[in-house]
């Protein structure tokens, strides 16, 4: 309810402990009571502003929105400069879907008091709503400008720049938010939300895990995160989270789906690398059956591979299924033949069984860079390209595999899902 500065006319004292005494009625929620002492004391001076105001509040509280509105014109005939009156009438004006008269009362006590920040907030909104986002957003910057720990605002300006596709700045501004008030889920929630959107995955992974931290019973959130891990190519991970959320909620057919859906794509996966693994060591005879006796094997393209025990004592302990020990062996056989794809292939093998996908496609693409005509490495990254939903590059690595592999079934497979 405004507090109006008082009438030049000053009220009686009759007339005075009246309105205050309405004041403390309506403070105290015994509003019917308010409304009458209101009543009576404008019909002792019916030139008192304030106890119009004061009306105008009971009747607001009251439900009765349009007699409120009423009381507010009425008052703001006797006081027209009083910025907090139109600031009231514009909030109820806003309630009632009244936008255009509202943002006049938000303008007028803007005229009245440049500085009265939560007017221009609230006109802010009102120009979001008639859809004049650019607008809206120049009145939110102005009052981070001038009030930059206006928690609301920098939410506002954030959900705006997103809408007008301004993903870098509105995430900008969520962080600042967020740094003004960090425990506020809901919009690292949102942040979460955008950076998937703008494609930094791994940055809405931290956000999630951030929610996490402090609400480790947020379903929601563990069900967003295991949707990012997988999205990112965390598939160990996001089965993990998907797993979680089962555990909490055995009925939720989201995160059942999920973690069918996935452990069948992990098991795909690795029995694809498992015998790519396999044709690729024995092209190259890797296994030491078919080395020449100078300790090197031809290649294809009448080049030779010195033959590395690292990748050889690699290739057995992937086929033991220890995993980490055989990418320590084939990291040291890229360091003794850096020109080897070889080595860097069964590297990305190793890493797609330990369920990384996002991670193995930097060793695969090292392996097509090394031999732009490897096949397996090309269908390995299709395959890894159309689980992030890159159905591009996944054409384009699946075209590529079959250029030089025309046999290479998975890839003709794959190829005709993702150009339906």
């Amino acid at each position: 309810m405004p507090q109006p500065p008082l009438n030049p006319r000053a009220p009686s004292d009759a007339v005075r402990a009246r309105y205050e005494n309405g004041l403390h009625l309506y403070e105290s929620n015994q509003v019917d009571e308010a409304i009458a002492e209101f009543t009576e004391v404008l019909r002792l001076d019916p030139g008192l502003a304030r106890a119009r105001f004061g009306l105008a509040g009971c009747l607001e509280r009251k439900g009765r929105f349009d007699d409120a509105i009423l009381e507010y014109k009425e008052g703001l005939k006797l006081d027209g400069h009083n910025a907090s009156a139109h600031f009231d009438l514009g909030n109820l004006l806003y309630r009632t879907g009244r936008v255009n008269e509202a943002i006049r009362q938000y303008m007028m006590a803007l005229l009245i008091d440049p500085r009265y920040v939560t007017s221009r907030y609230m006109l802010g909104k009102c120009l979001e709503q008639k859809s004049l986002l650019a607008e809206a957003l120049q009145e939110y910057r102005y009052i981070i400008k001038t009030n930059p720990g206006f928690l609301n605002a920098r939410v506002a300006a954030a959900e705006c720049m997103a809408r007008l596709g301004r993903g870098p700045e509105a995430v900008a501004e969520y962080r600042a938010a967020l740094e003004l008030d960090p425990t506020r889920a809901e919009l690292r929630r949102a942040l979460a939300r955008l950076l998937e959107q703008e494609g930094q995955v791994g940055d809405a992974i931290d956000e999630y895990n951030g929610i996490l931290a402090v609400s480790p019973d947020d379903l929601g959130a563990r069900l967003s995160l295991a949707g990012a891990l997988e999205k990112k190519g965390q598939v160990n991970e996001a089965i993990r989270e998907y797993a979680e959320v089962l555990r909490a909620d055995g009925q939720n057919a989201v995160a059942g789906r999920k973690v069918s859906a996935l452990r069948q794509v992990k098991l795909w996966a690795d029995s694809l690398v498992d015998r790519y693994v396999e044709a690729v060591a024995s092209r190259v005879g890797a296994d030491g059956t078919h080395p020449k006796a100078d300790g090197t094997h031809p290649k294809a393209d009448g080049t030779h591979l010195n033959i590395d025990p690292h990748f050889a004592r690699g290739l057995e302990l992937y086929r033991m299924g220890q995993l980490e020990d055989a990418l320590v062996e084939f990291r040291q056989s890229q360091a003794a033949n850096p020109r080897m794809p070889e080595a860097h292939f069964a590297a990305g093998a190793c890493i797609v069984r330990k369920g990384a996908f996002d991670v193995a496609i930097a060793e695969f693409l090292e392996a097509v860079w090394l031999e732009p005509g490897f096949a397996e490495a090309h269908a390995a990254l299709g395959i890894l390209y159309e689980r992030q939903g890159l159905l591009y590059e996944a054409f384009q690595e699946y075209t590529e595999a079959l250029r030089s592999n025309p046999g290479l079934t998975e890839a003709r497979a794959r190829l005709k899902i993702v150009v339906q």
